[in-house]
């Protein structure tokens, strides 16, 4: 039983270096999300000390809507920002803070194509924001990268990303990457010869738990005894996932940040905040076209 015990935990460290970020402070990640119509979700996160001053909602809202404006008088497109919203969360002796916008009209789309360019022909683009950092870039799964410069660091077609190690990388104002809308089936071989090592990884792990499996099957058997599997301590449930998300905030959480903070799809959101709501924990109330997702304590208290 130790044995598996300790496999199984070996096995989890290696899949989180592999997808993990390890933040420090000073750390600045720029993630956009482009949508079909064209907008990008934009979360700019700021790993930094506690005591350090961070900018209010307004602060942030008057950065991007300069950014913004300055890019649709160079670029002489229609563009816009939608909604703005921050989020503290508490990292140890850090705090991650993640500002979160919407820009509307963010790319060019013509017809199956959608173009990333213009926006960033600019000076200062990034010193507008918050500086330097490390940049990633998502796009719809039914699109597939026709060009990309400058050339990704890392790229990961499976789960639609892009990623690059800094911001100079896009200062020199010759940002040009194309999605095309794919064919089904097209992708597949690239997505397997692509991700070979993390594939073998997460085969040889299941070999390896299926292989102590059954040797933990035979012994037990042997012995005459009934087969008991191992129960896994910590497993924290989706609901007590959003609950500390909102205990963490210093007021309410949008449930559009609670979606992609968790991770959940945006039907099993709406149904856990609804249970919850009806269990009397949390209340919610409209804000244009997203709802502000309060902890009954909290709006208790702020009262």
């Amino acid at each position: 039983m130790k044995s598996f015990f300790i496999l199984f935990m070996t096995a989890l460290a290696l899949l989180t270096i592999l997808h993990g970020t390890i933040w420090s402070a000073g750390h600045i990640e720029y993630m956009f999300q482009i949508e079909e119509d064209g907008s990008a979700t934009w979360i700019v996160r700021q790993t930094t000390d506690s005591q350090v001053s961070l900018d209010t909602l307004a602060e942030f809202q008057n950065k991007t809507i300069n950014l913004v404006e300055g890019v649709k008088n160079t670029t002489m497109r229609e563009m816009s920002v939608s909604t703005s919203s921050i989020v503290l969360i508490p990292s140890g002796s850090y705090v991650i803070v993640e500002y979160k916008f919407q820009w509307l009209n963010f790319c060019r789309v013509e017809n199956s194509r959608i173009i990333v360019d213009d926006v960033f022909q600019g000076k200062d683009f990034f010193a507008q924001l918050y500086g330097e950092g490390k940049i990633r870039m998502s796009y719809p799964s039914k699109y597939v990268v026709e060009t990309v410069l400058p050339a990704p660091f890392e790229r990961n077609d499976s789960i639609s990303e892009l990623g690059w190690p800094g911001t100079e990388d896009f200062n020199d104002g010759t940002v040009y990457i194309v999605l095309n809308e794919k064919e089904f089936g097209s992708e597949s071989w690239g997505i397997l010869t692509q991700n070979t090592i993390i594939i073998a990884l997460g085969a040889t792990v299941v070999i390896a738990v299926l292989l102590m499996g059954v040797y933990l099957f035979k012994r037990k058997n042997k012995a005459s005894k009934t087969v008991q599997l191992p129960k896994i301590q910590g497993i924290v449930s989706d609901e007590e996932r959003i609950l500390k998300l909102l205990q963490s905030s210093a007021g309410g959480i949008l449930q559009s940040t609670i979606t992609d903070q968790c991770r959940f799809s945006k039907a099993k959101t709406s149904q856990l905040l609804s249970d919850l709501e009806r269990r009397g924990l949390i209340s919610r109330y409209k804000r244009g076209r997203d709802k502000v997702v309060l902890l009954v304590e909290q709006k208790k208290s702020g009262a």
